[in-house]
């Protein structure tokens, strides 16, 4: 492997993982030199894939390498990162970012510390900022739906840090605040997987939808400005606007174009 090659590792061979090992082996300037999951089964298989070493050790995993993608269950997503940072690593750390705001902040502290990069996998943020929605200023309403049918997986957390996370996460960045005050809220299930929330933050009030037993899949937004609003549908990967500013790039089946 060459030295000048970002010496990486996936830590979590399910499904996640999987995508971010297969985009990983695939960078220029990077390698996937290591798969880490306590299943040693699951680590051999994904690793096997791409060329790359395989471990059920989380210290083993972690020794050599420059950055992580923590890509586990959500409930062990604080325990490797905290790792990796420990051990001098930078990390991106798929969402939620951890199941509590103490095991946030001491992420975030540890990076300060190490001088490391922590970054949380919202990728669907990264869509706003590209079609340059978080570039409107103003009051405004969020509304999102993300009903997800039944698949099994995401049942160790709520779905609200499931799936929600996404729609919660571009309200604060759109809101540029964090502070919320909530005026309804229902849900249903142990842990919940249906959930609807109303919200305010700063000037945008949002309209929030999220569920894992939802009988038609629908993963959509709209963000309502004064001057008119911008549609977006991820399953289509279609987008509307009726405002008069332009959208900064374009939907496709790929992404953002």
């Amino acid at each position: 492997m060459a030295s000048d090659l970002i010496r990486c590792g996936v830590a979590g061979a399910g499904v996640f993982g999987g995508h971010h090992a297969g985009k990983l082996a695939g960078a220029d300037g990077a390698a996937l030199a290591r798969v880490y999951d306590p299943d040693a089964g699951r680590a051999e298989a994904l690793a096997a894939r791409h060329g790359a070493e395989a471990t059920s050790d989380l210290a083993a995993f972690l020794d050599g390498l420059d950055a992580v993608v923590v890509a586990t269950p959500a409930t062990r997503h604080a325990e490797a990162a905290m790792a990796a940072l420990e051990a001098g690593v930078h990390v991106l750390v798929e969402k939620p970012i951890a199941l509590t705001l103490g095991d946030a902040d001491a992420m975030i502290g540890a990076a300060r510390a190490g001088g490391l990069v922590l970054q949380a996998g919202h990728q669907e943020a990264y869509v706003a900022r590209a079609l340059g929605l978080l570039d409107r200023q103003g009051a405004c309403r969020l509304r999102a739906r993300r009903l997800n049918a039944p698949s099994g997986r995401g049942g160790d957390v709520s779905v609200v840090m499931d799936l929600m996370i996404h729609d919660l996460d571009l309200l604060a960045r759109l809101a540029g605040s964090d502070a919320a005050h909530v005026t309804r809220a229902a849900g249903e299930g142990a842990p919940a997987d249906a959930v609807s929330v109303d919200l305010l933050v700063g000037a945008v009030t949002a309209e929030l939808a999220a569920s894992r037993v939802a009988d038609v899949p629908v993963r959509d937004l709209a963000l309502v400005l004064p001057d008119g609003q911008v549609r977006l549908d991820f399953l289509t990967r279609e987008a509307s606007n009726d405002t008069p500013t332009p959208l900064a790039a374009a939907m496709g089946r790929g992404g953002v174009l």
